[in-house]
């Protein structure tokens, strides 16, 4: 189990979202292979990008976590988180200045799966 199965599942994602989270993430990461912005070992602009789409979540994460407090959805924030960023795809897109994916909200999505799995992201409030 990836880093990032076992947090979607532990803030309450079920089957679905999982596979569809691993799936955007492996799109991604096959995008980040080709990529050649590499400086003195660093891509900048997708350190950046990452940043940003960290920066986002946490503030979906935030809204999310804050008015499901008292809800059924309190036990599965991961569902709601997801499904949230889901719609909100070409905003994901337009956080991509760089053109690092193309400006692609699904590749975006994508990334924070791999930042999940990399364990910068928990799918749940800290």
């Amino acid at each position: 189990m990836t880093d990032l199965e076992w947090k979607l599942r532990v803030a309450g994602a079920g089957d679905k979202t999982v596979e569809r989270a691993k799936s955007r993430r492996s799109k991604t990461s096959v995008e980040l292979e080709l990529r050649s912005g590499l400086v003195d070992g660093t891509d900048a602009e997708l350190d950046d990008l990452s940043e940003r789409v960290l920066e986002h979540a946490d503030g979906v994460t935030a809204d999310i976590v804050g008015t499901a407090a008292s809800t059924a959805l309190s036990h599965r924030p991961a569902e709601a988180i997801y499904g949230r960023l889901v719609q909100q795809v070409g905003q994901l897109g337009l956080l991509d200045k760089n053109g690092v994916l193309s400006g692609e909200g699904d590749l975006v999505l994508g990334l924070l799966c791999e930042l999940s799995d990399q364990c910068r992201y928990g799918w749940r409030s800290a």
